[in-house]
């Protein structure tokens, strides 16, 4: 199977879903907007020293985890949210 460009390598996997799953859980669990973006901000400083992605240019590079950081983990959080909405709404006795 051949490799193309816009495959993650697994180092850059290991660490962008669970930065993304990271920023998710601070959405579901109402950790307040400063320090939610100050998680954002360290997470998009520190990620393109760690991964290995062949994507020139320290500038794009951040830009890219920053983009990928928001969305994916803004997707994950809204889906931890509903997660956490049924669990409360399973566990309280209500029926929906």
């Amino acid at each position: 199977m051949r490799k193309s460009n816009e495959d993650m390598t697994l180092k850059t996997k290991y660490l962008m879903y669970p930065s993304s799953l990271l920023y998710g859980l601070s959405i579901a669990f109402s950790v307040p907007y400063m320090l939610r973006y100050a998680l954002l901000v360290l997470l998009t400083i520190a990620l393109p020293f760690l991964i290995d992605e062949p994507i020139r240019g320290r500038v794009r590079k951040t830009v890219t985890v920053f983009l990928f950081l928001f969305f994916v983990g803004t997707l994950m959080g809204l889906v931890l949210m509903v997660v956490k909405l049924l669990i409360l709404l399973v566990f309280s006795g209500l029926k929906p």
